[in-house]
């Protein structure tokens, strides 16, 4: 019954000999030991094509696609071997010269915010040279970087948010163009709810408007970036260490001027064992004070290492002529504004 008419398609989800030609050499090759082979692939692949396109199940199957156990069980050796995913790149490539456009895409979008997890997925979009969509697709992370390997250089646009310049830096070593926009700018075309979908379309519309401003993708100086949100934080923590030491020890009677300078003096109070205080609450704010010192060594570490980035860096020397700016501000500036001539920045 498979030898039944194989030069005339017998549904319209069976493959054509064109495109049986591309995905032929794609099949596994026959073992050199044990019984001969003789299942017939592009059956395999019609009556999967048919179950997809007819929603039936593996047990309606027609009888002329085979046995539906010997159908089903190489669908699942197919499908761990991830050949449905090299079938249907293959025959998008097929359609797009069909239709007179080349085999890769020239423009795709990339919803960063939906690849930060490791197992997340990204909505890819896909247009033409006339702004029509030819593809609508979820990649997952570990997938994006060799699907868009293959791909022929193209414009890729992203929203300027959390791992978006990793992303394009990853994309730009591909050869891709890769551009980034604020949100703020890009919320302007979503046309319904927010979602991945609607995210990768508005983002599509966006990078092609002529008045779009874009972000400079951050490289070197996303680093010093990271230290000056490291050390933001470790004071953050350091003046709420200070503030509960001060409330704590104001229960009993002892105070001290405001400002950080003479948090000293109360430090070296409780290591002298002065003033009146229990053996259990000298204990915690002993242990308060040794956090605080801490924090502070900490602080220094990353100063030193923002104080060695300034002294070699010619625009931060620059900044720091302008009265009121000094080496913390200047290394922010410098890093934040990585190309003054971009028509727009975004804080990584």
């Amino acid at each position: 019954m498979a030898q039944i008419a194989k030069k005339t398609k017998r549904y319209p989800s069976d493959l054509t000999d064109e495109e049986w030609e591309q995905f032929a050499p794609l099949m596994p090759k026959p073992g050199r030991r044990g019984r001969p082979r003789e299942v017939d692939f592009r059956e395999v692949v019609n009556a999967v094509r048919y179950l997809v396109r007819s929603g039936c199940g593996w047990r309606m199957l027609p009888i002329h696609f085979g046995p539906w156990q010997m159908v089903y069980g190489w669908f699942r050796e197919l499908a761990r071997r991830f050949l449905f995913q090299t079938i249907h790149d293959v025959a998008l490539m097929l359609d797009r010269e069909r239709a007179g456009r080349e085999a890769s895409p020239t423009a795709g979008v990339i919803d960063s915010q939906s690849v930060k997890a490791p197992q997340a997925e990204t909505r890819g979009y896909d247009v033409d040279n006339a702004g029509n969509a030819v593809l609508r697709r979820k990649v997952r992370r570990d997938q994006l970087i060799p699907l868009l390997r293959d791909m022929q250089p193209c414009l890729i646009g992203m929203e300027a948010c959390a791992t978006a310049h990793h992303w394009a830096r990853e994309l730009i070593a591909l050869g891709h163009v890769v551009k980034l926009m604020p949100p703020a700018y890009v919320k302007a075309y979503v046309k319904r709810n927010k979602n991945d979908a609607a995210d990768a379309e508005a983002i599509c519309e966006a990078v092609t408007r002529p008045t779009m401003r874009f972000v400079a993708v951050n490289a070197d100086a996303q680093s010093i970036l990271m230290l000056h949100r490291a050390r933001h934080l470790l004071v953050r923590q350091r003046t709420a260490q200070i503030s509960a030491m001060r409330a704590h020890l104001a229960e009993y009677g002892v105070v001290a001027p405001k400002g950080r300078a003479h948090v000293r003096g109360l430090i070296e109070a409780l290591d002298k064992g002065d003033g009146p205080l229990p053996a259990m609450a000298r204990q915690v704010l002993i242990l308060l004070a040794r956090t605080i010192e801490g924090l502070g060594a900490q602080i220094r570490k990353i100063e030193i290492e923002l104080l060695a980035w300034y002294r070699t860096n010619q625009v931060c020397r620059r900044l720091s002529t302008i009265p009121g700016i000094g080496f913390i501000t200047a290394t922010a500036l410098a890093a934040t504004v990585v190309d003054a001539n971009a028509d727009d920045e975004e804080m990584p």
